[in-house]
C-alpha cells in the first residue's frame, strides 16, 4: 500500500476550501477508508449573538464526532482549520492538527489566539498547508511539517477558451480579503487596463475588507471597466478558469492558495508573490512578483506572446499535476500520520 503497509482509517473533519474533501477522495485513491464529517459553517461573521453560540454548538458537534469516530472504529482523526483544533481537544481524542491560514487572521486576537496556540500544543501532529504558515507555526510546534494541499487535476483541467477575439483575459482570483494585497492588485489592474492591447479584467467583489472599502474599490474598478461576477461554484469556477488567459492572485501573503492552484491545473498563466521556492523540489512556474511594479511587467510581457502563455500555462499544469494532485497530497498526509 502507497504511504503505508496497512489500510488507515480516517475521519476528516471541517471542509475549508474542499481540502478535507480532496484529501478523503486522494485517501481513498491509496486504498485508505476515509470520510467527512461537516461541522456548522458561516458563523464567524455573523452577529455577536450568533458568535456567543459557536462554543456551545462545536462542543455538541465534537461529542457527537466522538460518538461517530468510535462506533465506526477510526483510527485517525485529521481536523482542518486551527481554531477547530477545540473539537478534538473536547472530544479528547488524538487528533492531527491542518493549519489552512487562521494563525494570520486570529494572531491579533486573544481569545481566538488563545485557542489556536491550545489547539496547536494538544494535536498529536501539525501540518500546514501553506509554507507562510510555517513561521508563525514552527516556534509553537517544531515538529510541524508542511503537507500540500490537494488538487482535483482531473476536474480542474485545461479547456477551450482564452484569447477571445484576440483580446486577453485576466482574471483577478483573490478575493477582497485583507491578506490578498489589494492595495497593490488595484494598482496592478489600474495599469494593466493602460496596456495598448486592453485586456478585459474580471474580478469578485466581496471579501473580508470592511465593506466601505470594499464598495469604494469596487465603484472604482467598475468605473475602469472591470467587470465583476458573484460567487461561483465548483462547475462555475472551473468554466470561468477555462475562459482567461492569465490569472492574477495575491500579492501579499507569498505563498499560493487553492485559487491559484486550480488555476494552474486548468493550464492558466498565474502571476503572483511567491516566496518558497525551497518548499518544492523544482520551482514553480508561475509570474513571479514581488511588488506591484512587477506584476504589471511580468503580465504584460506574456500578453503579447501567445505562445508563451500556452508554454507557460502547460508547465504549470505539470507542476501543479506532479506536488499537488489527490495522490500525491494524501501519500504526504499519510506518511506523517504514520511516523
Amino acid at each position: 500500500m502507497s504511504g503505508s503497509s496497512f489500510a488507515m482509517k480516517v475521519l476528516e473533519v471541517n471542509d475549508v476550501s474542499s481540502t478535507a474533501e480532496m484529501f478523503t477522495r486522494g485517501l481513498r485513491l491509496l486504498g485508505h477508508h476515509a470520510e467527512l464529517y461537516q461541522p456548522t459553517i458561516g458563523t464567524y461573521r455573523r452577529r455577536l449573538v450568533f458568535r456567543a453560540l459557536i462554543p456551545p454548538i462545536r462542543t455538541v458537534e465534537a461529542l457527537k464526532m466522538r460518538r461517530d469516530f468510535v462506533r465506526e472504529g477510526f483510527d485517525r482523526l485529521h481536523i482542518h482549520y486551527e481554531t477547530f483544533g477545540y473539537m478534538g481537544i473536547v472530544a479528547r481524542l488524538p487528533y492531527y492538527l491542518h493549519c489552512h491560514g487562521g494563525m494570520v487572521t486570529h494572531r491579533h486576537k486573544p481569545v481566538s489566539w488563545r485557542l489556536i496556540r491550545l489547539s496547536l500544543t494538544s494535536a498529536r501532529r501539525v501540518f500546514y498547508a501553506t509554507p507562510n504558515l510555517c513561521q508563525l507555526i514552527i516556534p509553537i510546534r517544531r515538529d510541524a511539517v508542511f503537507v500540500p494541499n490537494p488538487v482535483d487535476t482531473d476536474f480542474f483541467s485545461p479547456g477551450s477558451g482564452g484569447q477571445n477575439n484576440g483580446r486577453i483575459r485576466i482574471l483577478c482570483i483573490s478575493k477582497m480579503d485583507t491578506t490578498k494585497g489589494w492595495d497593490f492588485l488595484e494598482t496592478v489592474v489600474a495599469r494593466l487596463l493602460e496596456h495598448h492591447k486592453r485586456p478585459e479584467v474580471i474580478a469578485f467583489g466581496f471579501g473580508t475588507e470592511h465593506e466601505r472599502v470594499i464598495r469604494k474599490r469596487v465603484s472604482y474598478l467598475k468605473h475602469l471597466g472591470v467587470t465583476f461576477v458573484p460567487r461561483l461554484n465548483r462547475v462555475e469556477m472551473r468554466q470561468m478558469l477555462r475562459s482567461v488567459d492569465i490569472v492574477l492572485g495575491q500579492l501579499a501573503t507569498g505563498a499560493m492558495g487553492m485559487s491559484e492552484l486550480e488555476a494552474l491545473a486548468c493550464g492558466r498563466v498565474v502571476c503572483c508573490r511567491f516566496d518558497y521556492d525551497q518548499f518544492y523540489p523544482e520551482k514553480p512556474p508561475i509570474l513571479k512578483a514581488h511588488s506591484y511594479e512587477e506584476a504589471i511587467r511580468m503580465v504584460e510581457g506574456v500578453m503579447d506572446s501567445p505562445k508563451q502563455l500556452d508554454e507557460l500555462g502547460a508547465r504549470g499544469r505539470e507542476w501543479v499535476v506532479a506536488h499537488h494532485a489527490l495522490e500525491v497530497s494524501a501519500s504526504k498526509l499519510v506518511e506523517e500520520m504514520s511516523a
